[in-house]
């Protein structure tokens, strides 16, 4: 929970103008019966009026009725100053934990989404992070109202009778060993269900990302019954939240109109003998049920209340995990300008430590110079440059870049000296000129343009309406293949980085489109260190060296001509 007071510490002022607002409110509750009770007992009975209508004997009734609406009137006014504060107060507190959570989830380890998987961190950014508006706004700040509302009128009812005080007090120990009693299931049973409902929307999110396939097989309703078991889960662990709520609801109903009907029972016997006045009585009634209120309304919002709760923590979870690979507290600076020596020192690594990838891999890759990777599926290939790239640490082993050791590199600086190329170029949601800057965040549309045109992308953007502001749609299904992985050779010849990482570039590509994606890779290669992964026989045209990855080690070097 500390991350969440560090959040809100941010907007103490506002948090400060809500407290004080309540406590208006809270003030305003006292005095909204006292107009009733006194045009009771001084105008009806004809009983002394107190100190403060002394000045209005001759017009009591019509100050009253003028306190009363002065008094709603300022009700109404802190209740809608309170609504509109505390909905633009929770509103920018729950964009500020989105958007931190948002950061933290781009921080984590590939192989953390992996063993996640990416929905149930949708989940806790998207739903669960709304949790921190509840918690602080309908939580924490009424129950700080509530404590100085129950002092207030505690100290009220006392004042008037000392009995109907205690009636007040009684119900509190009862009521909190309930509460304490159905905490543990109720916010377990929240826990249980937030996680069946992430695993629902990981069906639809893998269904609609995967919907070719999909209807293809003919499975739609196969998927849907998937969902819908799913979802079941989850509604039965609902139902049974509801089942508690409902038995803790009861018992608080049940116990507030005990006390109720204690201290009417105890104010008229007063007001019979003459201790009480009638106004009194409701007065005091008056004051016993603000005393409940605020326990009538823990008693509605128990449950919502421990669901809030297991929100707040699976959103907050998400900003303490580590993040992707450890970093040196003080980086070492890479001397400039990088040469882009590379050099691979007894790697070993595995996705799953039971099952090695790679083991004992070494190799040095001289400035500018060009070396291919090659073996079968699976050997290990992708994962060196991975491994370049920091998106892992090595089980053991190390990784220096101008003799330096990746670990001591800050990560940002590691990446600006790295040019990549997929397999499959991936877009972004936004316009190929936005996709195209990823290479190199803020470039100009000149720039732009110039490295679409080194790539061999100009030529297909210009025939398209919009051109450089054309929307590439949902992972770029606007675009075709060839002209996604265009944008992604565009990309690398903007960042104009010294090392050059090629991973299955044209594998997906007919023959004429790879040839054209060769001839701008030759081109992008040119002066640079480069690492290319491939099947492609083709693509190891300029390369000074092949590497042979077989048997999770490195087994041949072949130099070509």
């Amino acid at each position: 929970m500390s991350e969440v007071w560090r959040l809100a510490r941010r907007f103490w002022p506002q948090l400060l103008l809500l407290l004080l607002l309540e406590l208006l409110g809270a003030g305003l509750a006292v005095l909204a019966p006292i107009p009733l009770q006194t045009a009771l007992d001084v105008v009806l009975q004809k009983r002394a009026a107190p100190a403060w209508l002394v000045p209005f004997s001759g017009s009591a009734l019509p100050a009253l009725c003028a306190g009363s609406l002065l008094v709603t009137l300022l009700a109404q006014g802190q209740g809608l100053a309170t609504a509109l504060l505390s909905t633009g107060l929770g509103q920018r507190l729950i964009r500020d934990l989105r958007a931190r959570l948002f950061a933290a989830a781009q921080r984590l380890s590939l192989a953390r989404h992996i063993e996640r998987g990416t929905t149930d961190t949708l989940y806790r950014i998207q739903s669960d992070a709304q949790s921190i508006e509840w918690f602080l706004l309908d939580g924490a700040l009424p129950v700080l109202t509530a404590i100085t509302t129950l002092a207030l009128m505690l100290t009220a009812l006392f004042r008037l009778d000392t009995s109907l005080g205690w009636v007040g007090v009684a119900l509190g120990p009862p009521l909190l060993l309930a509460a304490r009693a159905t905490r543990p299931g109720l916010k377990a049973a929240s826990r249980d269900a937030k996680q069946k409902e992430s695993e629902a929307l990981s069906i639809v999110q893998a269904t609609l990302g995967a919907l070719t396939s999909v209807k293809a097989f003919g499975i739609e309703d196969a998927q849907t019954q998937r969902f819908a078991e799913a979802s079941e889960k989850a509604v039965k662990v609902r139902l049974r939240i509801a089942l508690l709520d409902g038995l803790f609801g009861m018992g608080i109903q049940t116990l507030t109109a005990l006390g109720t009907a204690a201290a009417l029972y105890i104010g008229v016997a007063a007001a019979q003998r003459g201790v009480l006045t009638v106004g009194q009585v409701l007065l005091g009634l008056h004051y016993l049920n603000q005393v409940y209120s605020p326990l009538k309304t823990l008693g509605k919002k128990w449950a919502s209340l421990q669901n809030q709760m297991a929100g707040l923590e699976r959103a907050t979870a998400l900003l303490t995990e580590p993040a992707e690979v450890p970093t040196h507290p003080n980086p070492t600076p890479l001397p400039q300008p990088v040469r882009g020596e590379l050099r691979f020192e007894n790697i070993a690594f595995g996705y799953d430590p039971r099952r090695p990838v790679l083991e004992n891999v070494s190799f040095t890759v001289a400035p500018g110079e060009r070396i291919g990777i090659v073996g079968e599926t699976g050997s290990g290939k992708s994962t060196l440059l991975s491994l370049l790239m920091r998106l892992y640490s090595p089980t053991s082993g190390e990784i220096f870049l101008d003799g330096i050791k990746l670990t001591e590199i800050a990560l940002a600086e590691l990446r600006a000296q790295l040019a990549v190329v997929f397999q499959e170029t991936v877009l972004l949601p936004g316009t190929l000129a936005e996709n195209i800057a990823v290479g190199k965040p803020g470039a100009t549309l000149t720039k732009i343009e110039a490295a679409a045109k080194a790539a061999q992308l100009h030529e297909a953007v210009q025939r398209f309406p919009d051109g450089y502001q054309t929307k590439v749609g949902e992972r770029g299904a606007a675009l075709s293949g060839g002209e996604r992985q265009r944008v992604g050779l565009a990309r690398a010849f903007l960042r104009d980085a010294p090392i050059l990482l090629l991973d299955e570039p044209t594998s997906a590509l007919d023959a004429t489109t790879e040839q054209e994606v060769l001839s701008a890779m030759e081109r992008l290669m040119e002066g640079r260190t480069v690492l290319l992964v491939t099947h492609r026989e083709s693509a190891l045209r300029g390369m000074h060296r092949v590497l042979l990855v077989e048997n999770r080690t490195l087994v041949a070097h072949f130099p070509l001509p």
